[in-house]
């Protein structure tokens, strides 16, 4: 089994559970907040309530726990604070033959656990896991198992002169350390993409009736994954830019950075680090004593 997230460690942890005769259901009740809170018939509060009966002798997850949003006290209690009510009710109630896994942003979850005190012992620290973000070596055998998993593989560097895995990895740890990354939901993003470009590409090879083999369904090549180099000489937009008048100096500057993007494409492509620079750009215009004189002229006209 590929472990790699909250939902398949809450899994393990319920299959484990029934290993040591703690729970009876190794089976866990899979649900969010979002989920819940949806629910229009029952009420919320009342979905939930059947779910937590459905998942006695068990364990029930949720997920984005921090998506519930209870009115402050002293406000008219909304749909938030019905579901957290009865979480606090059926978490002691239950809590000998039921456990309750919360899973969501670290600090939206300390957040969570204060809207009522009686959530902290119910939920105690020392029973509170932390999922830290993958290294880049993690992601590279995350991506290869998935593949390997849906039936695929990357080219390997010997038949495409690029380390596939290791580059998408590269780029997604980039995202690492962020809120809203995910390490299981962005190699599967990632790899649902490539996919995607191979089904493509297959397309068009079947269009012009060229034999697709097996071997080639399986394959994900260096062009359905990390691109091809680009070729600025075949770019539409920047043979309009060369085109236009003067700007000479917005032209070697634009020049200059299409080049670094590429000297950092080749480094990747290596697998080395690239530089990481700011994409963004401030453009001035720059007002000269004869278009004052021309608008002056203008106004006295």
């Amino acid at each position: 089994m590929l472990c790699i997230g909250k939902t398949a460690v809450a899994k393990l942890l319920a299959q484990s559970l029934v290993e040591l005769a703690y729970r009876k259901n190794p089976t866990p009740i899979l649900t969010s907040a979002d989920d819940i809170l949806a629910s229009g018939m029952p009420p919320p509060d009342a979905a939930f309530a059947k779910m937590a009966a459905d998942a006695d002798g068990g364990t029930m997850f949720i997920d984005e726990a921090y998506l519930f949003n209870p009115a402050p006290k002293g406000s008219t209690a909304n749909d938030s604070n019905k579901v957290l009510n009865m979480l606090m009710k059926v978490s002691e109630t239950m809590r000998l033959t039921t456990s309750f896994i919360l899973a969501g942003y670290k600090d939206d979850m300390q957040k969570l656990l204060s809207y009522n005190e009686g959530f902290p012992s119910r939920f105690p620290k020392r029973f509170t896991f932390d999922f830290l973000d993958f290294s880049e070596a993690q992601l590279t055998k995350i991506l290869y198992d998935m593949a390997t998993e849906r039936g695929y593989r990357f080219e390997s560097k010997k038949e495409c002169g690029v380390p596939i895995a290791r580059v998408l990895a590269r780029r997604i740890a980039r995202g690492a350390n962020k809120k809203g990354f995910g390490n299981a939901r962005e190699c599967e993003k990632c790899l649902d993409a490539c996919i995607l470009n191979q089904k493509e590409r297959h397309g068009k090879l079947l269009l012009n009736n060229i034999v697709v083999t097996e071997h080639d369904y399986r394959t994900l090549t260096r062009g359905d994954t990390v691109g091809e180099r680009p070729r600025l000489e075949d770019s539409p937009y920047m043979r309009e830019l060369m085109g236009m008048v003067g700007l000479a100096r917005v032209k070697e500057t634009v020049s200059n950075l299409m080049n670094l993007q590429l000297q950092n494409f080749d480094a990747e492509m290596r697998g080395e680090p690239i530089q990481l620079i700011s994409l963004h750009r401030l453009f001035l215009v720059r007002e000269t004593p004869m278009l004052h004189a021309c608008a002056y002229n203008h106004k006295l006209a």
